[in-house]
């Protein structure tokens, strides 16, 4: 099930909806079939999963798609999915992404203000690695564009390069020699 998500938004990232369409109906087909009680793999239960790639894979789809309406649908089911798990099974980082595609999808949707709210609040998960600054970057590139005079959208790049300058903190530069 979750290498037809995988597959769908593999094709929706080339632009490809009629294979994004085909390998999602495949992953949802897939999704139908699996036991109401899931096995427990190293002592954690995967169907979470399960729940999570058929959300949050098509909500990133959506996104690559420029279908907003579809994404927001998706991310908003996909951020209510990781919210509600155990804590055992919850994902700081993959929240965060969540909350970027939903912010990408209010974007989309012509509502920079909470797209940008939502940017500050992915960055404002526990875990920011480097798939949530890349998400991110994404996020603050699209409202560059979209919205290039709106002070809480370069506030929001502001952040992001600020966070980035901390984790990669600048390379020494070579000695000149004489």
């Amino acid at each position: 099930m979750r290498l037809h998500a995988q597959a769908a938004r593999a094709a929706a990232a080339d632009g490809d909806t009629d294979g994004f369409t085909t390998a999602l109906r495949a992953a949802e087909d897939a999704y139908g079939l699996l036991p109401p009680r899931s096995p427990r793999r190293f002592g954690l239960d995967v169907s979470p999963l399960a729940d999570y790639a058929l959300t949050s894979y098509p909500a990133t789809s959506f996104v690559w798609l420029g279908q907003g309406e579809q994404a927001r649908l998706h991310a908003e089911q996909a951020l209510a999915t990781y919210e509600a798990a155990p804590a055992t099974s919850r994902s700081p980082s993959r929240e965060a992404i969540a909350r970027i595609d939903l912010a990408l999808a209010h974007a989309l949707l012509g509502d920079p203000d909470d797209a940008v709210t939502l940017g500050h609040q992915a960055l404002d998960s526990a875990r920011v690695v480097d798939s949530v600054r890349h998400r991110a970057d994404d996020l603050t590139s699209f409202l560059m564009r979209r919205y290039p005079h709106q002070a809480s959208v370069e506030g929001l790049r502001e952040r992001l390069t600020a966070a980035d300058a901390v984790t990669r903190p600048a390379l020494p530069t070579a000695s000149r020699r004489a």
